[in-house]
């Protein structure tokens, strides 16, 4: 089983594939997060995944310049986990 920080960190690197690759789905962000080495084959988190991940929740503006993005919102399944931890 997965400790929050793990799964708050595998969400951000989802978002970021999403983002940085222009994925619609989940399932396409993950199957990119495994070939682009962020995943391992059992949808761990490498040391690199932890790193972009970390780099978003740590420093967001300073993510966003390192890949030239600009965003405003974050997606609907980050919004709902964020609630349901304050319940």
């Amino acid at each position: 089983m997965r400790s929050i920080n793990e799964e708050r960190l595998l969400e951000h690197i989802i978002w970021h594939c999403q983002i940085t690759y222009g994925l619609d789905t989940i399932k396409e962000a993950v199957i990119t997060a495994r070939r682009n080495g962020f995943l391992d084959w059992r949808n761990e988190i490498t040391s690199m995944g932890q790193h972009v991940a970390e780099m978003m929740l740590q420093d967001f503006d300073g993510y966003q310049a390192l890949f030239e993005i600009e965003l405003k919102k974050k997606p609907s399944f980050m919004d709902q986990q964020d609630t349901h931890q304050l319940q």
